[in-house]
């Protein structure tokens, strides 16, 4: 999230750039005004699972329940993102209806494309359709690039870089969906190719320690 809007403000920040099933730059609304009509998706993802995290993010800062908290298998902390999302979508629609602003002009501005750079995209395609986190025409788009963009879907859930099995006492349902794991070989080998290509383009170059590094290896 915090290097999307580090590529929106700063273009150039990047060369190149790897997203993990996430690629959904209109919800952190880069590129985009946020108003009460296109908050809809963001919505439907608040009450698929994000209100809940949200929820428990400001039951874990009261005192005394925050410990009662810590014998979930989640750090509800974590969750501050998801309200972030939120809060400024909200405060900023609301606020525009007076004239006002909340999000900089740097965020919403429009853009032609995003990431501005060369990108690889993987996602899982185990997960159930509400918890996709892309268009169809994400890919698309990344596909009709000329700069060495691509995008490889993989037999996985949302983690597509774990092969662990972390939740055991899932529902099947889920571990067959969001929860299955992913083939890191098959992650790294995109990965691989991806970066490869860029070095061969210019795009990239191996720092000369990393590549003394590989020779030893």
């Amino acid at each position: 999230l915090f290097g999307a809007y580090a590529m929106k403000k700063y273009p150039a920040i990047a060369r190149a750039v790897v997203l993990l099933d996430v690629a959904a730059a209109d919800l952190a609304n880069i590129g985009r005004e946020p108003t009460l009509y296109n908050y809809g998706r963001l919505f439907r993802y608040g009450l698929t699972y994000q209100y809940l995290n949200i929820f428990f993010y400001w039951c874990s800062r009261i005192p005394g329940v925050r410990y009662l908290l810590r014998s979930l298998p989640f750090n509800y902390s974590a969750a501050w993102p998801y309200w972030n999302l939120h809060r400024d979508h909200l405060v900023h629609a609301m606020l525009r209806l007076l004239g006002y602003r909340w999000l900089p002009s740097w965020q919403t501005s429009p853009v032609q494309q995003f990431p501005p750079c060369p990108t690889l995209f993987v996602w899982g395609t185990a997960k159930p359709r509400s918890m996709t986190f892309h268009k169809p025409a994400f890919v698309e788009e990344l596909e009709a690039r000329t700069d060495g963009s691509r995008a490889c879907a993989m037999d996985a859930g949302h983690w597509v870089m774990n092969d662990l099995d972390m939740f055991p006492d899932a529902p099947e349902y889920m571990k067959a969906g969001i929860l299955k794991p992913g083939r890191p070989d098959e992650l790294h080998a995109h990965m691989d190719e991806f970066l490869g290509d860029m070095q061969g383009k210019g795009v990239l170059q191996a720092p000369a320690d990393c590549q003394g590094m590989q020779s030893a290896l």
